[in-house]
């Protein structure tokens, strides 16, 4: 299992046992590609969110970046990738 995170906020050191850190940004379509690629997951659970109010009041721009365009970001190259079944992406984020 992977976890795509840009560790902004995150430290590797907290993932799970067996949980792999990719670092990326989830709007960097470019670096979701080729991680993408490189793991070819079947699965994609998308966690990424600014989800405590007061950050999202704070930053608007960051808040619509990683909530918005990541998750836009995250959807396409799901599309466009044949080794995630369509049906296998889920979105839990904001």
């Amino acid at each position: 299992m992977l976890a795509l995170d840009d560790l902004s906020l995150a430290r590797p050191e907290s993932l799970l046992a067996g949980v792999e850190p990719v670092v990326a940004d989830t709007c960097d379509t470019g670096a979701l590609a080729e991680r993408v690629a490189h793991h070819r997951p079947r699965t994609v659970f998308h966690l990424a969110a600014i989800h405590f109010v007061p950050a999202c009041n704070a930053d608007p721009p960051a808040a619509l970046s990683v909530n918005v365009v990541g998750t836009q970001s995250q959807h396409l190259f799901v599309r466009r990738t044949d080794s995630i079944r369509s049906d296998r992406w889920l979105s839990l984020s904001a």
